[in-house]
């Protein structure tokens, strides 16, 4: 809560709200609205209908940008802010490349370079956090991503194939195809930036309890981040990074 808080404090440029969907009733609803955020009760599998609530939800307020953010999911106003530049350019949908994962049970940090390194079947498919979706494709998709089936898993990849059949396919950025839709110009296409391209920053935190598996990235052949704790700080700030650090119980140790 206190990094979405972040984010809403240091943005001026645009109005952020959240939608947050829990799963401990009044437990829950007290803690997101006490933050200020929208607060929405979804049973916490199948994970794809609770995701797709969430979607459904943010219909009520009526967004120029959906921005998707699991629980364990840190970036900086930068990248929000870097992202909704691409959708204001007319871009239906964008995300990011790339990523930091922070294993908290070790105490590392390292840098995951995509799927283009280790996954030739899904090349320019952007990684799940952060993925944003303009308002006209979610009229298109009527703020539906995960109502295909329940499933608990692979919840990214399901988005890319409902996407990809309505013709956002990833491909890299700069060779969408820009087509008219409803009387505008928009870019067609899945496509995504590295961080070091806009002064981003985006971390997930891995604590034996998320979706997926550490080990699924194939983490030891990327780069180590050295003195990780400072990184956090110097992008995300103190009071982020005693949060993120709390995750798992390492409390920084």
């Amino acid at each position: 809560m206190k990094h979405l808080n972040f984010l809403k404090e240091e943005i001026s440029d645009f109005k952020l709200d959240c939608v947050i969907v829990g799963s401990e009733g009044e437990r829950s609803r007290k803690m997101v609205e006490d933050f200020g955020h929208h607060y929405v009760e979804e049973k916490n599998k199948p994970l794809s209908r609770k995701w797709n609530t969430g979607l459904k939800n943010t219909k009520i307020m009526d967004p120029d940008v959906v921005i998707v953010l699991g629980s364990d999911d840190f970036t900086t106003p930068r990248t929000i802010q870097s992202l909704c530049e691409s959708i204001s350019e007319g871009r239906l949908m964008s995300g990011l490349m790339d990523m930091h994962i922070l294993d908290s049970l070790e105490g590392r940090m390292y840098h995951w370079n995509g799927y283009v390194m280790n996954n030739p079947h899904r090349r320019w498919e952007t990684i799940g956090m952060a993925r944003c979706i303009s308002k006209k494709l979610l009229e298109k998709i009527e703020y539906s991503l995960w109502d295909d089936e329940d499933i608990d898993r692979g919840l990214d990849g399901q988005m890319t194939r409902k996407l990809s059949s309505i013709g956002i396919i990833p491909i890299p950025f700069g060779e969408e195809v820009w087509l008219e839709l409803d009387g505008a110009i928009h870019a067609f296409g899945h496509v995504g930036m590295y961080s070091t391209e806009i002064d981003g920053f985006a971390v997930d935190v891995k604590s034996g309890q998320n979706i997926t598996p550490l080990e699924r990235y194939n983490i030891s052949e990327f780069q180590i981040i050295e003195d990780y704790e400072e990184v956090l700080i110097d992008n995300l700030g103190e009071t982020v990074s005693e949060e993120i650090n709390s995750i798992g119980g390492k409390n920084g140790n």
